[in-house]
């Protein structure tokens, strides 16, 4: 989702709403207007967004400039490299820390998907929270060595099927791929074959990252949360496992969450 804040006033606020077709509404907990990446994808809300950010002179962060250059390719499969499978947030944090991380994320939503704007049913057809998956990128970093660091990005609530294209390599395990190459294909208003290459991309993606032993980057989230063995939310490769793996028994030491504003520790 496009997360956007300004300055109050009914007038700009008006405007905002016929720049995003009247997809953008307030979230109580974010304190600030989103607008689904599904609306972000059509051209003319796209382009009235980004005129409406240029009007009120807002500087939009990387991940907002890319939302609003998208080319209309809203989902992508994806595989995480075999090296980091389990260790992410869930595996870190306790039952009730993931909880506070994940449901304000669901609800800032408006408890729908933001990928394809529908409800997240479960296998028994029932309505149920959309998942909280983890957006991450991998990059080289250059220094005294090359480093592999994988950094979380941000958190998005997703419906069942969308997360399963996140998983490619679940998908594959379950005998679920069709449903992937589908959903790609409603999304993104691909052909069959169009589906197929993106699965193809996904899996030379991988094969290249499983190479590497990544750094785990989760300053994004200074702030919202505290590691005691890592407090600058940066962890060397060799060092990931001690902070757990949702695969795993729990570790001992925990992570915790933090209220927003409170500093850290020193």
């Amino acid at each position: 989702m496009l997360v956007i804040r300004f300055p109050y006033d009914p007038a700009h606020n008006e405007r905002l709403r016929q720049a995003s077709g009247g997809r953008a509404r307030w979230s109580q907990h974010l304190r600030a207007f989103i607008v689904p990446v599904t609306a972000v994808a059509d051209p003319a809300i796209r382009s009235g967004l980004a005129g409406f950010a240029a009007e009120q002179r807002l500087t939009a962060d990387p991940a907002a400039r890319g939302q609003l250059s998208l080319t209309g390719v809203v989902l992508r499969a994806d595989m995480l490299p075999t090296g980091v499978w389990g260790s992410n947030l869930r595996g870190i944090l306790s039952r009730d820390q993931w909880a506070g991380l994940r449901i304000p994320v669901a609800e800032a939503a408006g408890g729908v998907c933001e990928i394809c704007g529908k409800p997240s049913v479960n296998d028994e057809g029932r309505k149920v929270r959309p998942d909280c998956h983890e957006r991450w990128s991998f990059d080289m970093r250059p220094g005294s060595v090359l480093l592999a660091v994988q950094t979380l990005t941000g958190l998005i609530a997703l419906c069942k099927v969308c997360h399963l294209v996140q998983h490619l390599g679940f998908a594959e395990v379950q005998g679920r791929v069709a449903e992937v190459i589908e959903q790609l294909r409603a999304v993104n208003g691909w052909t069959y074959a169009e589906a197929r290459v993106d699965l193809d991309r996904a899996r030379r993606e991988f094969d290249y990252r499983s190479a590497f032993s990544w750094d785990l980057d989760l300053t994004v989230l200074r702030g919202r949360i505290a590691v005691p063995t890592a407090p600058d939310l940066y962890v060397a490769a060799g060092r990931r496992a001690q902070l757990g793996n949702s695969f795993q028994p729990r570790p001992t030491v925990r992570a915790a969450l933090r209220p927003v504003g409170q500093p850290a520790p020193v």
